[in-house]
């Protein structure tokens, strides 16, 4: 009996026990009789129980809400991916609507007088100018994600729903972004070639089968580049190359062993770099840049040709741009004829060589004799 008793108060005295206040309160602040607000009270919280509630896990989100994480998702990607935009000046700072960068140029240099005799010195204005370059708009094709992914879908899923379509963005503005580095539409940039033996030409990175020979890759041609800016007066620290994948291979054959060792011990894989020599730090990629046989720089999404020679470029940090623009993510909800939501991305992103005199890259071609 004292068993029952004892469940019973658990079960029913002691909640209203505790829902007293609540009940005492609501009764004075509407004049209610006690035994009224004691049913509002109950009535109240059974709505609240039965209000449907969206649950879902620490380590997940609502997809068709939080869009800044898929576009925080796309920047990351860029930068891990293309590791060697990093080493670029960085002209954000500079973007105008989203789409357009103005680099301040400094004007000519003051002249200099030894032992001045002549008096007063004639004041002399600089007079600035400024260099501009229009962001390129990427976007990817509209990614759909199903109704049953949409509910709760875990950050590792945004890799399987538009990790494919971000790395193709990626790769794309990379690609684009060397060809503004070396754009020849206004003046050509500084071209070195190749001086190793001749050797049947290799397959670049579309697959396309090179025919004929080029002259392979040495360590004397990074040397060379070396020299080119040092005699421009280009500054040591900050120096960079993007090597393409089949002349690294042979950079690394004709590098003495002792030499490969020193070159070697400064690789840093999680940065992308694959080592130093002569004062470049080296990356390598399976895709740089390609010039035709007449030495022109191939266009954006210009189909390879057999006689095409593969390129290398050297830059100072400094001496390049790159700028991050509008990073969109657009969302069409609850789409009936597609059963999910549809996403789609738009980035814009641009660069171009930073000086005025374009010194500081240098483009290095294969020798086809």
């Amino acid at each position: 009996m004292k068993s029952l008793l004892k469940n019973l108060f658990i079960a029913f005295i002691a909640p209203l026990l505790c829902i007293a206040p609540v009940v005492n309160g609501v009764a004075n602040a509407t004049g209610l009789a006690p035994g009224l607000a004691l049913l509002v009270v109950l009535a109240t919280a059974c709505v609240l129980y039965l209000l449907p509630v969206k649950r879902r896990r620490k380590d997940a989100y609502v997809a068709s809400v939080d869009v800044e994480i898929w576009a925080n998702y796309i920047i990351d990607r860029l930068w891990k991916d293309n590791k060697f935009l990093k080493y670029a000046w960085n002209d954000d700072q500079y973007v105008l609507k989203g789409k357009i960068v103005h680099i301040p140029q400094p004007g000519a240099a003051p002249n200099i007088s030894v032992n001045r005799s002549s008096f007063p010195a004639t004041a002399v204005q600089r007079t600035d100018t400024d260099i501009t370059y229009t962001l390129n708009e990427y976007t990817t094709d509209p990614a759909l994600v199903e109704y049953s992914e949409e509910v709760i879908v875990s950050y590792d899923k945004i890799d399987s729903i538009i990790g494919d379509l971000i790395g193709y963005l990626n790769d794309n503005i990379a690609d684009n972004m060397l060809l503004s580095w070396l754009d020849e539409s206004v003046t050509v940039p500084q071209k070195i070639y190749t001086s190793g033996e001749l050797a049947a030409a290799t397959t670049d990175e579309t697959g396309t089968a090179l025919t004929g020979n080029r002259r392979v890759m040495l360590a004397d041609d990074i040397k060379h580049a070396a020299l080119m800016m040092n005699l421009q007066r280009i500054p040591k620290e900050g120096r960079y190359a993007l090597i393409e994948a089949n002349m690294y291979d042979q950079l690394l054959t004709d590098l003495a062993q002792t030499q490969y060792r020193d070159f070697s011990q400064t690789a840093d894989p999680q940065n992308g770099i694959v080592g130093k020599l002569y004062g470049f730090t080296l990356l390598d990629r399976s895709s740089t840049i390609t010039y035709s046989t007449t030495d022109t720089l191939n266009a954006y999404g210009a189909t390879s040709l057999a006689t095409d020679n593969l390129a290398s470029i050297f830059w100072q940090k400094d001496c390049v741009s790159r700028a991050v623009g509008d990073v969109k993510v657009f969302e069409n909800t609850e789409r009936a004829e597609y059963y999910g939501t549809i996403i789609s991305t738009l980035l814009r992103m641009g660069g171009r060589r930073r000086r005025g005199d374009d010194k500081g890259v240098i483009a290095l071609i294969q020798a086809a004799s």
